[in-house]
């Protein structure tokens, strides 16, 4: 096989060196494009400038051989007065008709209260607070400064207050476990002494016998006890703690130890009331005995009652003062969170307003704007004004007439040329009647002629699918060069808005959400390009910048928020081709092989294959084994 295609090759050689230095070129120059090239991207960048923008909508059509044009509203409604009878001669714009305008009036007049309203609310915006509302804010926060030092004040009041009123609190329950102690040092050395023996009260016995045997023992050991719980209600008075949790644990410690005596006095009773009648003891003196126990233990419970009417009168202290010490607590954070909210309103009111608020009031007095003149433009279509000088016919009858806006209500006949054009549904909804036009005419050049809509089709025409709408056009201008049936073309201006911020319609893009955006170069002005291709070099990659659109025309469109006049922005990006420089491309002669030396710029050598070609021989004869 591969002698076969060997003997091909010497058979056809000069073909094949011709393919040979095809394939080498195609190489090399693929070799250049590859090392010796990188992409670059530029950005032409275009300013925001002020202007005028002119919307339009064009058709076309013939000159018409007729000169008369029906008269029909864009309304419906009753038609409440009649100007015109039927041959009369009207000028252009006389009033013809009129329908009732009740509904529109009130619809203008409502919205220039919502433009008034709105102009109002930018001037406001834009002027600041007057001298009066700003004392008004800083009235407040004084109001409120010293609510504050009154609710602090109050605290300090409320606080001294309740630690004075649970003092006094305590120092009477100290005096009541004071009265405690008299009381029932009282009882055991002065009103039941005398039912024992002496002084010794380990060893001492009661003065009389009782048939109550377990009595009599009981009361001579809870004596003992008794003696000892009076000498620890003394040395809790001697030393009285200062901390209120121990002086409660005190009052508390007293009773238990009136409970003591209280024990001992019942078991005294019971040993008195079983006390003998004896020579040395009479009747009379076991009765005495009998009413000096009974005292003792009324003044023991007196006593206990006493201490526990002071714990109550602590704990409703206690409840009192938290509740005294959190309404104050809760009067001065109220009186914080006013004046917080006083100096917050201050600053808000007193700040200047920022970009985006300025901007959206901006934007409500725009559309308020264009609301009143759609409002005042419905209002104008209830009066029937004649669209140009010529002769009334075809009256309606009378006033009150019923009338549809397709309704003819009269014609009217003129000398002015007309012409009929035909427009798209999507542009026929845009134009009304009245607007300007600018005619031109195929069949004679360098005529063009201003005109305006007289009258609009209010229902279309299909014709293979496809909805289009008749209008007639008036001339403004006669001349005997124009013949009816001619074609001529027509450019309606449906609006325009004169000094207006506008920008290239090519640099605005629309995101997903359906909100417009441009995009900037940070610290790139929109001068002085640094490209051949008349772009600018960014090493930041460009921002997005959120714009509100207006009007558009053909190239242009009106920004109403999001930049302001001279803001460059990217118009057009430019990726182009440029020189790497990073490494010395070879020559055609140094790809195929010849003249191979070294560079001076580098410090290897590059080897070099010398090829033969042409008449060198290189191809002298067949190749071995042919």
């Amino acid at each position: 096989m591969l002698q076969k295609i060997r003997k091909v090759i010497w058979r056809h050689k000069i073909i094949s060196v011709i393919v040979l230095i095809i394939i080498i070129v195609g190489g090399y120059f693929a070799y250049t494009k590859i090392a010796g090239s990188a992409t670059q991207t530029s950005y032409v960048l275009g300013a925001v400038t002020r202007g005028t923008i002119v919307s339009t909508v064009s058709g076309t059509g013939q000159v018409s051989a007729s000169n008369q044009v029906d008269i029909k509203p864009n309304v419906s409604g009753n038609i409440t007065k009649i100007f015109v009878i039927d041959g009369q001669q009207v000028k252009a714009g006389d009033l013809l008709m009129q329908f009732d305008s009740t509904d529109a009036i009130t619809a203008v007049r409502n919205a220039q209260a919502n433009l008034a309203s709105a102009e109002l609310n930018l001037a406001k915006l834009k002027r600041g607070l007057l001298p009066n509302q700003i004392t008004n804010y800083q009235l407040q926060i004084d109001s409120a400064t010293a609510s504050l030092a009154d609710a602090e004040n109050n605290l300090t009041v409320v606080s001294a207050k309740a630690q004075t009123d649970l003092n006094n609190a305590y120092d009477d329950a100290q005096n009541a476990i004071q009265s405690s102690y008299n009381t029932a040092s009282d009882i055991l050395n002065r009103q039941v002494f005398a039912m024992f023996t002496d002084d010794n009260i380990n060893n001492s016995q009661m003065t009389f016998l009782s048939s109550n045997s377990q009595a009599q023992i009981q009361t001579n050991y809870q004596r003992q006890q008794a003696n000892t719980a009076i000498k620890e209600i003394k040395g809790i008075l001697d030393n009285y703690p200062s901390d209120n949790s121990q002086r409660d644990a005190a009052i508390v410690q007293v009773k238990n130890k009136l409970d003591v005596v209280k024990i001992f006095l019942a078991s005294l009773g019971d040993a008195v009331d079983s006390a003998i009648v004896s020579g040395s003891v009479t009747a009379s003196t076991i009765s005495s005995y009998k009413q000096s126990v009974s005292s003792a233990e009324s003044s023991v419970l007196s006593t206990i009652n006493s201490l526990n009417t002071q714990t109550r009168t602590l704990a409703t202290q206690k409840v009192t003062n938290s509740n005294n010490l959190l309404a104050a607590q809760t009067k001065i954070t109220n009186a914080q969170n006013s004046l917080a909210q006083a100096q917050n309103n201050y600053a808000l009111q007193t700040a200047p307003p920022d970009t985006l608020s300025l901007q959206t009031q901006e934007i409500s007095v725009s559309q308020a704007r264009s609301s009143l003149a759609n409002a005042q433009s419905k209002l104008a279509d209830y009066s029937i004004k004649a669209p140009f000088d010529g002769i009334v016919t075809n009256v309606v009858a009378a006033s009150g007439y019923s009338a549809s806006n397709n309704t003819v209500l009269a014609t009217v006949i003129t000398q002015q040329q007309i012409a009929d054009i035909t427009l798209n549904e999507v542009d026929a909804a845009k134009v009304k009647v009245g607007q300007k036009a600018t005619l031109t005419f195929d069949a004679v050049d360098d005529l063009e002629i201003t005109g305006k809509l007289v009258q609009m089709d209010t229902i279309g025409t299909v014709s293979q699918g496809v909805v289009s709408y008749g209008a007639k056009i008036a001339l403004d201008t006669q001349d005997d060069r124009i013949k009816p049936g001619m074609s001529v073309t027509a450019i309606i201006i449906i609006d325009q808005k004169i000094d207006v911020l506008t920008l290239n319609s090519s640099a605005i893009k629309t995101a997903t959400d359906g909100s417009s955006y441009v995009q900037v170069l940070s610290g790139v002005a929109s001068s002085t390009p640094t490209t051949a291709s008349g772009g600018a070099i960014s090493e930041t990659p460009p921002q997005r910048v959120v714009v509100t659109v207006g009007l558009s025309d053909d190239t242009n469109t009106e920004i109403t928020s999001g930049l302001s006049e001279g803001d460059p922005v990217i118009v057009k990006t430019v990726v182009s081709t440029v020189s790497s420089g990073s490494a010395s491309t070879p020559s055609l002669l140094q790809s195929l092989g010849v003249g191979g030396r070294k560079s001076s710029n580098n410090s290897s050598q590059s080897n070099t294959t010398k090829s033969n070609s042409g008449s060198g021989g290189g191809m002298s004869g067949p190749p071995p084994g042919m």
